[in-house]
């Protein structure tokens, strides 16, 4: 198994956290996933603990316990945060000059300093977050498509014959509408975020959030059905 750094699990969007696949109404598929992960977990923290001097013997289900709280206390770790988090202890590097053994406790505390490793790398990569703004959304009207769309030909190195100048101009209406969808999902997506975490929860809570809304709804199948519940008619996106 291949060890990421802190930053390399921050900006990997492949990686999967603990809140997509144990967050309610959860798939059956997500379950499986947890599982496989959970093993996983437990066999690596065991063997992890050969290098580490502990104050107590680790019993079958202590191992357990320990993988399952660290899974709640932190939902946007992922599983490969887990395993780096070990090698990280195995190597000493949250150990005090004063911790000659370590116990359950101790180890907590170790798990969150590495989330204060993780917190510090997921900041120094994102921009700062506002609150959102009590505002009507822009419109878009088709003439403001289709202008755009002429600007942007007419001002091109080779520019293209007004016979083949776009299917959005030949559609602009239709195009508005994928547009004004966009901009919906997008507001869907935050609000989503605040319902379930609250506005005065941490930036990097609100961002799995969205994350987990985005993964829930794929974006042009709700654009399409939200064309289709606004304006009636339906349209394949590719």
């Amino acid at each position: 198994m291949k060890t990421l750094s802190v930053e390399g699990i921050v900006s990997n969007p492949e990686l999967i956290s603990f809140r997509s696949v144990t967050h309610r109404n959860v798939t059956e598929l997500d379950k499986q996933v947890f599982a496989v992960y959970r093993v996983a977990m437990v066999d690596a923290f065991s063997k992890a603990l050969r290098f580490i001097k502990s104050a107590i013997t680790w019993e079958k289900d202590m191992l357990i316990e320990f993988v399952d709280t660290v899974v709640n206390e932190f939902p946007n770790w992922k599983p490969e945060d887990f395993f780096l988090f070990l090698d990280m202890a195995k190597n000493g590097i949250f150990r005090t000059k004063f911790e000659q053994t370590v116990d359950y406790p101790t180890l907590m505390g170790w798990v969150r300093e590495y989330d204060h490793l993780k917190l510090r790398a997921i900041e120094s990569q994102m921009v700062t977050y506002t609150a959102i703004e009590e505002k009507p959304q822009p419109k878009v009207s088709p003439e403001e498509v289709e202008q755009v769309l002429r600007d942007f030909y007419a001002n091109a190195k080779r520019p293209k014959p007004e016979s083949e100048l776009s299917k959005r101009a030949e559609q602009p209406e239709r195009w508005a509408h994928m547009k004004q969808a966009q901009l919906e999902y997008r507001q869907a997506m935050r609000q989503y975020a605040f319902d379930v975490e609250g506005a005065a929860a941490h930036p990097y809570r609100i961002l799995a959030a969205e994350d987990e809304f985005r993964k829930a709804n794929d974006e042009k199948e709700w654009i399409a059905n939200r064309i289709f519940e606004v304006h009636g008619y339906r349209i394949e996106i590719e």
